[in-house]
């Protein structure tokens, strides 16, 4: 009987949560039962589906519009999650469940099954202490108020006991393992890296670079405080300032959408930006493709310094040049494959992007590069061994 596997993920319905539908998916084809229960949302209905011989269970989520909504949100999921799990394991028991966070409070739906001897895997995509220091536009624990300073040494907690719990952990990248070690007792040898990469055939092998008279621009991504969505518009403010004209689309949604589209009108630059909001897989790439340089505009703070952005892999998947900030993490994704500008302001995103709409042969060494590195990154040669790897161990 194959190994039953259950991923709880509470971040992003599935399919669209690509890392998780990354690992569901190269599971199954190796052999394993997968059931995924995640939260719905208007694109992804509630409900129970399969595809890909994955099957997917869907709830509904409270969504929180304040700190003190989050506590509902997460006790309500937490709940529904609970019952779920409950009859997935009545109807047919797992021997592995995988929780993603965030939150970092998924391990506690672990307690009652490790006891009947479930491996838990813990898959740590985001450092929740540091998005609440990126929430608060601070760089460090002292710099918070009294309840957040509260909800930080929470998030530690809540962060150190699903590392401490997890018989395996997964992680994004070496920044993140780092700090597993470092404050949260991870004991080596327990911990694999997973990079999100791309699959091969995603990929693609020769892109012709050419920019255009109006060099088109192209961010795709979260909108949140924490992404600097914000600061490419002032970018861009500033290169319409210097008599430059570009065009941008954006793709994606979040909780800024709304205003950013109004920052952009504040700025003057409504007719120069488009605001796509979330756009299919397929049309994503078809923007990606006809476009000439991706902006990566995520401020060094300490998350995102130690943070992987999927969108630098989308850019170089598309053999696009981009312009990012000069972060520990983009360093070790896109190596020469990127052009980096520093510091974190709207003046040097405007630079990079000035630079890089005026130089032809550095856009081409740029696209040829990040073309080579997308292969190197390739899920099935980076990340698909890494994750058999861990499941072998658990």
């Amino acid at each position: 009987m194959p190994t039953h596997v259950l991923i709880i993920v509470e971040n992003l319905p599935v399919p669209r949560d690509y890392r998780v539908w990354l690992i569901a998916t190269t599971l199954k084809s190796k052999g394993y039962e997968v059931t995924v229960v995640s939260p719905s949302d208007d694109r992804a209905p509630k409900g129970v589906y399969r595809k890909d011989g994955v099957l997917m269970i869907r709830h509904k989520l409270y969504q929180a519009k304040s700190w003190l909504g989050y506590a509902r949100e997460y006790a309500e999921a937490l709940l529904r999650e609970r019952a779920i799990i409950k009859k997935i394991y009545a109807k047919k028991p797992f021997q592995v469940m995988h929780v993603c966070d965030p939150p970092d409070l998924l391990y506690l739906l672990a307690k009652p099954y490790k006891k009947k001897g479930v491996k838990l895997v813990f898959d740590h995509h985001d450092l929740s202490p540091e998005l609440i220091l990126a929430k608060r536009n601070v760089t460090s624990y002292a710099e918070l108020g009294f309840l957040f300073k509260v909800m930080y040494k929470l998030l530690l907690r809540f962060e150190s006991k699903s590392v401490k719990s997890a018989d395996i952990v997964l992680t994004t990248n070496a920044s993140y393992q780092n700090i597993e070690l470092a404050r949260d007792g991870l004991v080596p040898g327990k911990s694999f890296v997973v990079r999100s990469g791309l699959r091969r055939e995603e990929l693609i092998q020769n892109r012709e670079a050419a920019c255009s008279n109006v060099p088109r621009l192209v961010y795709i991504g979260v909108m949140a405080r924490q992404d600097g969505v914000d600061i490419l518009l002032k970018a861009l403010a500033i290169v319409k300032e210097k008599q430059m004209r570009v065009s941008l689309k954006l793709l994606g949604d979040g909780p800024e959408f709304e205003n950013l589209k109004a920052l952009a009108k504040k700025l003057n630059i409504e007719s120069e930006t488009e605001f796509l909001g979330f756009v299919q897989k397929a049309k994503a790439k078809e923007i990606l493709l006809a476009s000439d340089i991706g902006i990566t505009p995520d401020p060094k703070t300490p998350m995102n310094d130690n943070s992987t952005m999927l969108k630098t892999l989308d850019y170089m998947a598309a053999g696009l040049p981009q312009v990012l900030f000069d972060l520990k993490e983009h360093r070790a994704t896109c190596k020469d494959a990127a052009y980096y500008v520093e510091p974190s302001s709207p003046e040097a995103l405007a630079e990079g992007i000035i630079t890089l709409s005026n130089s032809p042969e550095l856009r081409d060494a740029l696209s040829q590069r990040s073309l080579a590195r997308s292969w190197e990154l390739a899920w099935e040669g980076d990340g698909e061994p890494r994750l058999l790897e861990a499941y072998s161990k658990a």
